[in-house]
């Protein structure tokens, strides 16, 4: 009783408290690490977006996307012009030009299209939003990023409309399209958080990207209603934060599980199993009255016990 008193119990305690400790410590690195993760990936989107801003800024300088009339060499020369605007991005699947002074074609890199027929193919709109839709999209004022869902809700379409001026309240040539690859975007939301235990998600105008559609067991929600998205702290023990890109046109959240109390426990029995092979010995000592029979007859079970 007295080597329980003396011994186990300080030492019961001791690790008690540095469990806590080190829980607390592995809990904190892994918010700061999460909270890391969600700021680069929030940047990383944000430069890719700002590229596609500045290239549209550059085509409303462009002269040659003001064609003066609809021979066939003024429009060669408005596709040919196009592809210097390539990016070259994984990111970027298709980029399409409506010019005003030409309304009834998107150009190309690669020749022209009809704009209702493309606008649907290509889920810029989805179903037959209607022609009020359409023109209000032609003649968007203001950048938007676009979700378009599909019979997939995992697979939903991404485009970028920016409207093509040389500055803010400056007249509008039109409006350039960029339609995203989702499986890259897909790809770089899983790339950006590898671990276990935390996803990441893109969220836009009415649906969202995921790294993976299900954390803990839960079903991330399809709305992007932030509200919905908080519910997942209070019944899944989940943590969810979110940072908002570039001019609001997107969200980046975080879902992450709690930490798990094993790691710890695990650290200490590592560092400290010659603490704990000591105490089973002197245990065995203080049973054997602390002879040296004791220790060899206390030395060899635990020998014995480790073969």
């Amino acid at each position: 009783m007295s080597f329980l008193l003396i011994f186990i119990l300080p030492v019961f305690v001791l690790t008690a408290n540095w469990l806590n400790r080190e829980w607390q410590d592995q809990r904190t690195e892994q918010t700061a690490q999460q909270e890391r993760t969600l700021r680069a990936m929030t940047t990383e989107i944000d430069d890719a977006v700002n590229h596609m801003l500045v290239t549209t800024n550059q085509m409303a300088l462009d002269h040659a996307l003001a064609p003066t009339n609809q021979e066939y060499s003024a429009v060669r020369s408005v596709t040919a012009a196009l592809a210097r605007y390539d990016l070259s991005s994984p990111l970027i699947n298709k980029i399409f030009v409506y010019l005003t002074s030409q309304p009834d074609v998107f150009f190309a890199a690669d020749g022209t299209y009809d704009v209702a027929p493309t606008m649907y193919k290509y889920g810029i709109l989805a179903g037959r939003a209607g022609v009020k839709a359409e023109q209000n999209l032609l003649h968007t004022l203001r950048p938007q990023l676009l979700y378009t869902p599909t019979a997939n809700p995992e697979r939903g379409q991404l485009t970028l409309a920016v409207p093509i001026t040389a500055a803010p309240g400056a007249h509008s040539r039109g409006t350039a399209f960029y339609v995203l690859n989702t499986t890259a975007v897909r790809e770089q939301l899983q790339a950006a958080a590898p671990s276990a235990n935390q996803t990441l998600a893109l969220v836009v105008g009415q649906g969202r990207i995921t790294a993976k559609p299900v954390v803990a067991g839960k079903s991330l929600p399809q709305s992007t209603r932030w509200s919905v998205w908080q519910a997942l702290t209070k019944e899944n023990r989940l943590t969810v934060t979110r940072q908002a890109g570039q001019g609001r046109l997107f969200n980046v959240v975080s879902v992450t599980t709690k930490p798990s109390p094993w790691p710890p426990l695990l650290s200490l029995l590592v560092q400290y199993a010659w603490l704990f092979a000591a105490l089973l010995v002197g245990g065995d000592c203080s049973g054997n009255s602390c002879s040296a029979g004791g220790f060899a007859a206390a030395g060899g079970r635990y020998a014995s016990g480790n073969h």
